[in-house]
């Protein structure tokens, strides 16, 4: 190869070998920058691993029913969750905010079970079986939720005494509706059907709120499947001596 065929190819290869280079530094210019966008994203509250409000809401609802809502950290929760705190102010603003939340999803569920019931096909006294079975069912899996619930309640704390108050009325309201259409069909028992919804939600609540006492009264661990199911038998003897005519009480043996 001639010296001036060898410097034309030597200056080719350069300029081919510069021109990849700015290729790569443009390239890797353009990524940084992506990834710089992105970092600002996640500064303004967006989580890098996003988690779902159903998982954020069920690590609450155990955090305050163990510390309340005074004592509860926000911080310990996201760590839980695995989030940063920041991360969790995208989803929830405030502590406030969270556990309104947490109250709102277990006043919904149960209206939701009532509702169910109410819709059912069967007659009142299948309704009422059904009814009862299906919240002590959901009061047990959610170990958390009656003890929490009542707590606030009882004490008239943060939920109750802003707007959540008025949904506590909703949710009791439902159960009276429930227990006057079986009035007024001639299946439950003539009597004040909202002195008798304020008893039937004590029924179920206290058991599972005071879980640690009934376990030790009855020398079981009442989340067990065993209890569970000798709860709902009680729950349904105790409510149908105190809702449903004797002359269609035995109809409920069956069920």
């Amino acid at each position: 190869m001639s010296r001036s065929s060898f410097l034309s190819h030597s200056w080719g290869s350069r300029q081919k070998s510069t021109c990849r280079q700015v290729d790569l530094s443009r390239i890797m210019g353009y990524l940084l920058v992506m990834v710089m966008e992105k970092q600002q994203k996640r500064k303004a509250g967006r989580p890098s691993n996003p988690v779902s409000k159903k998982r954020i809401v069920d690590i609450a609802t155990t955090a305050f029913a163990e510390a309340g809502y005074a004592a509860a950290s926000l911080s310990q929760i996201a760590d839980q969750i695995g989030l940063r705190k920041a991360s969790l102010y995208h989803h929830f603003p405030t502590k406030k905010s969270l556990y309104s939340a947490v109250i709102e999803r277990i006043l919904e569920d149960i209206r939701k079970l009532v509702i169910e019931a109410q819709l059912d096909k069967g007659d009142y006294i299948e309704r009422f079986t059904r009814a009862n079975s299906l919240t002590v069912e959901y009061l047990a899996s959610q170990k958390d939720a009656a003890r929490l619930l009542l707590f606030e309640v009882m004490g008239e704390g943060t939920y109750v005494r802003g707007d959540g108050g008025e949904q506590v009325q909703t949710t009791l309201s439902a159960i009276v509706y429930f227990l006057e259409t079986g009035i007024e069909a001639g299946i439950y028992r003539q009597q004040d059907s909202k002195h008798l919804a304020l008893t039937l939600a004590g029924i179920h609540l206290c058991y599972f709120a005071i879980a640690r006492a009934s376990s030790d009264l009855l020398g079981a661990d009442v989340f067990t499947k065993e209890m569970i199911e000798q709860r709902k038998a009680a729950v349904i003897e105790q409510t149908r001596a105190l809702c449903v005519k004797e002359e269609y009480a035995n109809t409920l043996d069956a069920g």
